[in-house]
């Protein structure tokens, strides 16, 4: 979802950059929305692997 709507900012032109844009807000978002740590799963991804090789839990939230 963050990639298709990147492509679509890129193309939307210079009005949808602007504070206030619909276009925009649901950007932002979105882009927001992933920066919070249920919804990113590389750190989760990285510890797992790390863990199913031996290395230590270092996800404090388990």
């Amino acid at each position: 979802c963050i990639e298709a709507m990147d492509l679509l900012m890129d193309v939307a032109g210079g009005r949808s950059v602007y504070l206030g844009s619909e276009f925009q807000d649901l950007w932002h978002d979105v882009r927001m929305s992933r920066a919070h740590v249920a919804n990113n799963p590389t750190g989760f991804a990285r510890n797992y692997a790390n863990v199913l090789m031996g290395g230590e839990n270092a996800d404090y939230f388990l």
